[in-house]
């Protein structure tokens, strides 16, 4: 089933063809191989001899690149020969072929776009280039979502030809070269400081009426829901540090109720606990947590990992977020099915004057006011609270746990995860989560906000006509309820006492 730009991958040395054992192999392993064989961009990593297996000599095992070595042999790796590894567990890749991300500054996901057509890579004009485009590519390149449509040469200028103008995609194409155009080689700028680029996110990509954000985690203990979560990577998830008191627990992904759970059920243990070392019980600062699943997941539509916001994002007064879980509701038990409820958010200076004395909120924290009063607060630390830019989701706050919060006259407060990016990115192996950095656009109000002298300002009760976050045609000032789909079940023995508890 191997193809010019797919299979199994094999290296020369000592003049005889080897092969590539799979321990440790991701996307940033293949991307180094599809650019060393021309092939546009690394798809996807098939799994365990998904090509079938090779004879004779395995060369390399635990390769690890960065994704920019121009050679397979320039990562690291345990040496020629050196490995204890099966032909059962050879290596394999599924390159782009006709499209790949170039330019200063490109990654597997961002660069400017080229297409390779007449055996010749060539670059995209960006004369009515926008977001849709750019959605198309991601799409193609199994890059998640578009963020950015860059114009002007982004990425630098490419050479030679300029293949594709005036680009016109509905953003649900499956290629490129399935949109509207202007045929091969005619092009209206002629210059390459108009080559067109991309950012994706590669994360928080929701597929239409899959009935839930892929990234929800449902964290059960002895058969009962506990807590929520949100995966980051395939291999780690985001939860409150407030969540993790038990050395048994059970985590759904991509399951929207609480009474079916076996539906494509899988059993893992968890290799490890980590929640922030400053963690504070009382006052719940620091209110962070990561688990690591002892195997990685495989991403589908229904489990995909959400982006996570950086450091330099920007969340003013108003900006619309989400909140989903299986938070209590008035009558303080847990149900069935997954909520979702709208959530703008309040400046810190103005969360404040509600909470007065009672607590403070500091800079690492992020409020918002949850509408029709659903308190998601009460009984659901670790959810996320989550905006949407372009075409993906970014997470801004993990779900915190404070008697009292989203109470008619208070916000609710949420650890801010753009706060914890060097402590995310310290702590996480393996495949990083992806960073994205969400900017309000106007004025930050807040910088000038005082509180009232004499009582606490009125919490805005401004209602949402928009559609639901992930189905159509729901208005969001109440709850949604989702089809019942369970795709996967994960089983967590915790194995390894966690630190900062």
């Amino acid at each position: 089933g191997s193809t010019r730009c797919s299979g199994r991958v094999e290296v020369y040395h000592s003049n005889s063809w080897g092969t590539v054992c799979l321990d440790g192999w991701d996307l940033n392993d293949a991307q180094v191989v599809c650019r060393e064989l021309n092939c546009g961009s690394a798809l996807k990593v098939p799994e365990s001899a998904h090509f079938g297996g090779g004879t004779g000599q395995i060369w390399l095992d635990h390769v690890t690149c960065s994704g920019n070595e121009s050679s397979l042999t320039e990562c690291q790796h345990s040496g020629f020969g050196s490995n204890t590894c099966e032909h059962g567990q050879d290596a394999a890749v599924i390159c782009s072929d006709l499209i790949r991300l170039a330019g200063s500054g490109s990654t597997r996901c961002s660069g400017r776009v080229e297409i390779f057509h007449n055996n010749i890579w060539g670059t995209v004009s960006d004369y009515n280039w926008n977001l849709n485009d750019a959605q198309v590519v991601c799409r193609q390149l199994n890059c998640g979502s578009a963020l950015e449509n860059p114009q002007f040469g982004h990425f630098g200028a490419g050479t030679g030809q300029i293949w594709l103008s005036a680009v016109t995609c509905s953003g649900n194409e499956s290629s490129l070269t399935e949109c509207q155009h202007s045929e091969w080689g005619n092009n209206y700028n002629g210059h390459h400081y108009y080559d067109a680029g991309v950012i994706c996110s590669a994360c928080g990509r929701a597929v239409e009426n899959s009935g839930s954000g892929p990234w929800q985690v449902s964290i059960n203990h002895n058969g009962q829901f506990w807590c929520g979560g949100s995966l980051i990577t395939n291999q780690w998830v985001l939860t409150a540090a407030s969540c993790i008191s038990h050395n048994l627990t059970e985590v759904h992904l991509s399951c929207h109720t609480q009474s079916d759970l076996t539906s494509g059920e899988v059993s893992l243990t968890v290799e490890d606990i980590i929640c922030h070392p400053a963690f504070n019980n009382s006052t719940y600062e620091n209110n962070i947590c990561l688990l690591k699943l002892l195997a990685p997941v495989t991403f589908t539509d229904y489990i995909q990992p959400i982006c996570l916001a950086s450091q330099n994002s920007t969340f003013y007064n108003g900006t619309s977020s989400w909140v989903t879980d299986f938070s209590k509701t008035g009558n303080s038990s847990f149900p069935n099915i997954l909520q979702e409820v709208n959530a703008p958010v309040v400046g810190n200076n103005e969360c404040q004057c509600y909470y007065k004395g009672d607590k403070a909120i500091t800079e690492n924290m992020i409020c918002a006011v949850l509408q029709a009063r659903k308190d998601s607060c009460q009984g659901n630390p670790g959810g996320p609270l989550m905006t949407k830019t372009g075409f993906a989701w970014v997470q801004s706050g993990v779900v915190s746990t404070d008697n009292g919060c989203a109470q008619p006259v208070r916000p609710a407060v949420f650890t801010r995860v753009s706060e914890y990016q060097n402590w995310i990115n310290d702590t996480v192996t393996g495949m990083k989560p992806n960073f994205v950095t969400f900017t309000s656009l106007g004025t930050d109000t807040d910088l000038y906000f005082t509180c009232p002298t004499l009582s606490p300002p009125t919490v805005p009760t401004t209602s949402s006509t928009d559609d639901s976050v992930f189905d159509s045609g729901e208005n969001l000032t109440h709850f949604t309820h989702f089809a019942s789909l369970c795709l996967f079940a994960v089983l967590l023995h915790v194995v390894v006492t966690s630190s900062g508890m």
